[in-house]
C-alpha cells in the first residue's frame, strides 16, 4: 500500500483538495499566506514551482496518459463544473493545484496547532531509499540532472511526502483510536447512509456467454502462483458467440423486459441472465458511493434520479451495443461496512471518513488564506513542465471496462 503512496496521495488530493505538502523557506517570494495565532504560514513561489510539474506528471501517469495528451487543444476543451458553470479542463486542473496549495498553508498551521504529532518514520526511511534509487537512475546521482528530467528535486519530493505523513499523523491524532474526535459507531452509520447507495443490476455481454462446466456451473477464471498453487479470481471465463448465437442472445433483452413488466423479482432475473460476476456476488445489493458512477457514465445518467424500487423498463445499451444493462435501486443493507462480504467495497471506509472530517476542519481556514495574484496568476496546468517519465508507462486510454 505504501509503495503506491506517490500516486494515491496526488489523486486523493485532486479529488478532495487534500492537504499534504512542503514547508516554506524564509526569504522566498510568498504566493499564499495565512496569519493566525500570531504567526504567518506560507506557500512560496518555489513550492508552486514544485507542485505544478509534480501533480501534472502524476496525473498523466496514473491515468496512463502519455505526452501526446500534453496538447493545449486537448486541455482547452470545455467542461461543466458541479455548480453548472463552465470552464476548461486545463483551468480546472490549475484551480485544483491552487486549492491544494491553499490547503498546504492550512496544514502547516494545523500541524503546529496539534503539537506536531509523530509521523511514520519507517515509511519515511523507506521512501528516502526509493528516492535515492530514483536519483541514481534518472539523475545519475546528480540533483541537477534529476530536476532537468522531472522538473523538481528529490529534496522537494521528500518534503512533499513528509507533509503527507504529517497529514496522516494529524488525522490519527484527531480521529484515531485514542483521538479527541474519535470516530464513533453513530458517525459510521450516519456517514454510511449519507454517502452510499445500492442497486441490483443485470449485464448482458452481447458477444459472449459465461463458460459453464459439465454440471452447468459458471466457471471462474483461475491463476497459479510461482509454486503452482491455483487461486480462483473474481471474474468468469467467457466463451465467444457465433453470429447466429449473437442474434439469439438479443432475444434475452426482450425476455427480461417482459419479465420485469410481469412483476418477476429482479434478483431472480439477475441470477438467470446476468453475465457479470459482481452482479452475482452482490446479488442483493451492489453498493456504490452517491458521488460515484454506477458501472459507467451511460448507466449512471439513466439511473441518477432513481428512488428505492425504481428500475429500468428497457435495457440500457453501452459501448456500441456490445453490452446491455438493467438496473434496480434497492435499500442499503444494514451495516454493510461491517460485513466481510463487502470488505473490498469498504476497505477505505474509515479513512474516507477521517479525510472528510479533516477537510471540514480545513475549510474553516482555507477562505482566510491570502493569495498573491501577481505570482499565482503566472501558473497554469497547461504550461507546467511535463516529464518524459509519463511515456514509460503504456497508455491505457483506449481500454474498455465492463462489469
Amino acid at each position: 500500500m505504501k509503495a503506491k503512496r506517490l500516486i494515491s496521495l496526488v489523486m486523493a488530493a485532486l479529488m478532495l483538495a487534500g492537504a499534504m505538502f512542503i514547508f516554506a523557506s524564509c526569504g522566498e517570494k510568498v504566493a499564499m499566506s495565512l496569519e493566525i495565532d500570531g504567526k504567518t504560514y506560507t506557500v512560496t513561489k518555489k513550492e508552486l514551482d514544485f507542485l505544478f510539474p509534480y501533480i501534472k506528471m502524476n496525473l498523466f501517469y496514473s491515468y496512463g496518459m502519455t505526452s501526446v495528451f500534453n496538447d493545449p487543444s486537448f486541455w482547452s476543451s470545455e467542461i461543466k463544473n458541479e455548480d453548472g458553470t463552465k470552464t476548461t479542463a486545463g483551468d480546472a486542473q490549475t484551480q485544483n493545484i491552487l486549492n491544494i496549495a491553499k490547503n498546504l498553508v492550512v496544514t502547516k498551521y494545523l500541524y503546529e496547532k496539534y503539537g506536531k504529532p509523530a509521523i511514520d518514520n519507517e515509511a519515511l526511511e523507506k521512501y528516502k531509499t526509493q528516492l535515492a534509487q530514483m536519483l541514481a537512475y534518472y539523475g545519475y546521482g546528480k540533483e541537477g540532472y534529476y530536476k532537468r528530467y522531472f522538473g523538481y528535486t528529490t529534496d522537494q519530493e521528500l518534503d512533499y511526502y513528509t507533509r503527507g505523513l504529517e497529514n496522516d499523523a494529524i488525522m490519527e491524532y484527531l480521529f484515531g483510536e485514542n483521538g479527541e474526535k474519535k470516530i464513533t459507531d453513530e458517525d459510521k452509520e450516519t456517514y454510511y447512509k449519507d454517502s452510499y447507495i445500492a442497486y441490483q443490476f443485470i449485464m448482458l455481454d452481447m458477444n459472449k456467454d459465461i463458460t459453464k462446466d459439465e454440471e452447468g456451473n459458471r466457471v471462474q477464471k483461475t491463476e497459479k502462483d510461482k509454486d503452482g498453487k491455483e487461486t480462483k479470481l473474481e471474474e468468469y471465463e467467457y466463451t465467444d458467440l457465433t453470429n447466429e448465437q449473437k442474434e439469439e442472445k438479443k432475444k434475452r433483452v426482450d425476455e427480461i423486459q417482459k419479465a420485469l413488466a410481469g412483476g418477476t423479482d429482479f434478483a431472480e432475473l439477475v441470477e438467470k441472465y446476468s453475465d457479470s460476476f459482481d452482479s452475482h456476488k452482490y446479488a442483493k445489493a451492489y453498493i456504490v458511493t452517491k458521488s460515484g458512477t454506477l458501472l459507467n457514465s451511460t448507466v449512471q445518467e439513466k439511473v441518477k434520479d432513481f428512488k428505492v424500487g425504481d428500475y429500468t423498463k428497457e435495457g440500457i445499451s453501452y459501448s456500441n451495443d456490445n453490452y446491455v444493462y438493467f438496473v434496480k435501486r434497492v435499500e442499503l443493507p444494514e451495516k454493510a461496512y461491517a460485513d466481510e462480504k463487502y470488505e473490498d467495497v469498504f476497505s477505505s471506509f474509515e479513512d474516507n471518513m477521517k479525510s472528510e472530517k479533516y477537510n471540514d476542519i480545513c475549510k474553516e481556514y482555507v477562505d482566510k488564506v491570502v493569495v498573491n495574484e501577481k505570482i499565482v496568476s503566472k501558473y497554469s496546468f497547461i504550461n507546467a513542465f511535463l516529464s518524459d517519465f509519463v511515456d514509460t508507462r503504456k497508455s491505457n486510454t483506449n481500454t474498455t471496462t465492463s462489469n
